[in-house]
């Protein structure tokens, strides 16, 4: 197993997943590094065109100005935008 799929192996909801689809989801990885502070997602009505996991470190999602969460490694954030066809309603 390479090392995106051992990572989204022990965290949810990859790790329900049978080998065939963890590999499938680990192929269609791309990774992306960030510098702290940097934006990710700058257009909070814009609607998200994939989905986000966090590595390593943790990413600050703010609407309006305000902090609205806090995304750790193997946590996910921009996949309500993509189920429901909708902005994003922050940045990140």
């Amino acid at each position: 197993m390479d090392e995106v799929a051992a990572f989204l192996r022990d965290h949810p909801p990859f790790d329900t997943l049978d080998e065939a689809g963890l590999a499938a989801v680990a192929d269609a990885a791309e990774a992306e590094r960030h510098a702290a502070g940097a934006l990710i997602l700058e257009h909070p009505d814009a609607t998200a065109e994939h989905v986000f996991v966090v590595r390593r470190g943790a990413v600050e999602l703010r609407g309006d100005g305000r902090l609205i969460d806090v995304v750790g490694e193997g946590e996910l954030f921009a996949y309500a935008s993509i189920l429901a066809e909708s902005p994003l309603g922050f940045v990140a």
